[in-house]
């Protein structure tokens, strides 16, 4: 009796403990570990990785606030910075990389976590606020080497440390420009 007993707490705990587990028809995707990844391409990334956008990000061409990206061909036709792109390996992996801005420099991306579904990938960027930064807007850079994806469609959520929605408050200087991704 006491094997069956530990041979059901033992399933029972490998079903509780599967990170696999779908919800609401979403699948946790888990990037690629960092020490995984090529050096040239974590050299390449990791140095914009947070960076205010008028310097850093300015060779990419964001049009979106998030892309999928599947093959080298769709990555050159945002960038066109003087510096190589890295190889990247498009037959196993999916770069999502993208940008956001926040109302000032206290604002920060505190994390990313993508899930998918049988066509669509969801990002769920966790914005924090620390203590200090400069009273300006600012753009932050966020990306991921993530096993590949098939996925058409990409949805994009900016959430605070609670999980609620992150909304942009409003300033003079957003009626004087059009603010992208709004």
């Amino acid at each position: 009796m006491k094997k069956y007993i530990f041979i059901l707490l033992a399933a029972l705990t490998f079903v509780a403990c599967n990170n696999d587990e779908e919800i609401n028809g979403y699948k946790d995707i888990q990037p690629i570990k960092e020490s995984e990844i090529p050096l040239e391409i974590v050299e390449f990334f990791n140095i914009q990785e947070n960076y205010v956008i008028n310097y850093h990000l300015s060779y990419f061409e964001f049009t979106s606030p998030c892309y999928i990206i599947n093959n080298q061909k769709e990555l050159k036709n945002i960038y066109w910075g003087s510096k190589d792109l890295p190889q990247i390996d498009f037959s196993k992996y999916s770069l999502i990389m993208g940008v956001t801005r926040f109302p000032d420099g206290r604002y920060y991306i505190g994390g990313k976590k993508i899930k998918e579904s049988d066509n669509n990938l969801m990002v769920d960027i966790t914005i924090k606020k620390g203590d200090c930064g400069i009273a300006s807007i600012c753009w932050a850079f966020f990306w991921g080497l993530y096993p590949k994806s098939t996925s058409k469609s990409l949805n994009v959520n900016l959430i605070n440390e609670d999980g609620t929605p992150f909304v942009f408050p409003q300033t003079s200087f957003d009626t004087l420009m059009k603010v992208p991704f709004e």
